[in-house]
């Protein structure tokens, strides 16, 4: 998801778990998901920055894995868990929150749980009223979390070379960035093909995520519509090919989730949210119709699939019963005029309660952080919508023009 509306959706993967030791810490020396992630100069005004870790419980051992590599979380999780007075706190048939009765540090502790088997544990303010919300976000996570699997299966040279060969493939077929080849060679690939084993071990599909292919530009200067055309079919017959060359190395396949970020930041662009509903649809469409039938792909295991905004928020009954218990949430403001479609603006509205922090941090950020990644972002995006932005009457960017470039941009009458 673009930063212009915050942070990014998680994504959350099963790398790298340890079991976890039975040695005591401290519930304040913990740091959240979101300090470890983005740094201590993350703001803990949102959902996301409650998270402390995401875990597997074993139902019948009791023992947890952790999704992620902070050892000291994972053992957070166990202590607090195993201490814990099994009392739900939601009446749902699967899924249920547990509290820690102490606090530490204006801090408490709570463990989502869905199945069973998946949880995630929030180190949440006392100061702030977030249970709906969090209830909500939380379940969304946990249901994410996918199928249970062995976590003590080692990496067999088979499958090492298995996945050695998917990232080989990556490397020719995906890779674009020059500028980032070093950091790719330097660590990026032996991440990749460490995260690639741990399906090619469990012989399970690959899972793959890319935010992309958000809408057309408002720029008539560099789309001739605002509908796919030639550059999306190219795209996505590229994408659609590598799954199959993947398939054809390791039968159980890849899929490639497309998981378009156009609702995100539409309103701040100038596009109405229809014609970004209507660009999505018509993207499925050209895979089902002609990308897979130029790539002989129509019998493939895996291959491109698509997630809106929509989707991920609201992905079945569950969702839908949890978010309505939250209190309705303050509005956001469009930059520009479009027209906005209720439902979609919702999703707007949750993405920058549960994950997105205030404007002034991002202000701050961007004035004292020079070499953070979110500043680059910020350079890399002002560029493209100044230009972009230039066309619409209603962007405040046009009086800083000069008169010939305005002139050039939008001819006066």
């Amino acid at each position: 998801m673009s930063t212009l509306r915050g942070t990014a959706f998680p994504v959350w993967e099963k790398d790298c778990h340890r079991q976890a030791s039975s040695t005591s810490t401290r519930l304040s020396s913990e740091l959240s998901y979101a300090e470890r992630t983005m740094g201590s100069y993350y703001p803990s005004t949102t959902i996301h920055s409650e998270i402390v870790t995401m875990f597997e419980r074993n139902p019948d051992t009791g023992s947890l894995q952790a999704f992620e590599q902070d050892h000291q979380s994972e053992v957070l999780a166990v202590s607090l868990y195993q201490t814990w007075p099994v009392t739900d706190l939601l009446n749902y048939p699967t899924y249920r929150r547990f509290e820690h009765s102490a606090t530490a540090g204006g801090m408490r502790y709570v463990i989502y749980e869905l199945r069973g088997a998946y949880g995630v544990l929030f180190r949440a303010r006392t100061d702030q009223d977030n249970a709906e919300l969090r209830d909500y976000v939380a379940y969304l996570l946990v249901r994410s979390a996918g199928q249970s699997v062995d976590f003590n299966i080692g990496v067999s040279v088979e499958a090492l070379d298995i996945a050695s060969r998917i990232t080989t493939l990556f490397e020719q077929q995906l890779l674009f960035d020059a500028f980032e080849y070093k950091s790719w060679k330097a660590t990026g690939e032996k991440m990749f093909t460490e995260k690639v084993a741990y399906h090619t071990s469990r012989n399970l599909i690959l899972e793959m995520a890319l935010p992309a292919f958000p809408c057309k530009t408002t720029n008539p200067d560099k789309a001739a519509s605002t509908m796919p055309d030639g550059a999306e079919f190219e795209a996505l017959v590229t994408l659609q090919t590598f799954c199959r060359n993947v398939e054809n190395i390791y039968p159980p396949g890849c899929n490639i989730h497309i998981v378009s970020d156009g609702h995100v930041f539409a309103d701040c662009q100038g596009t109405d949210d229809a014609v970004v509903t209507k660009y999505s649809h018509a993207l499925s469409q050209i895979v089902t119709r002609k990308v897979k039938k130029v790539t002989m792909t129509t019998t493939l295991v895996g291959g491109v699939q698509f997630y809106s905004l929509n989707k991920l928020l609201f992905p079945d009954a569950e969702a839908n019963l949890l978010y309505q218990r939250v209190p309705s949430l303050e509005p956001i403001r469009h930059p520009v005029d479009t027209k906005v479609e209720e439902h979609d603006d919702l999703c707007r509205r949750i993405l920058v309660r549960a994950w997105g922090p205030p404007e002034e941090y991002y202000r701050d950020l961007i004035k004292t952080i020079p070499d953070h990644a979110i500043t680059a972002l910020y350079r890399g995006f002002s560029r493209f919508m100044f230009e972009d932005l230039a066309y619409l009457k209603s962007s405040r960017i046009q009086p800083y023009l000069s008169e010939r470039r305005w002139q050039k941009v939008w001819p006066l009458s």
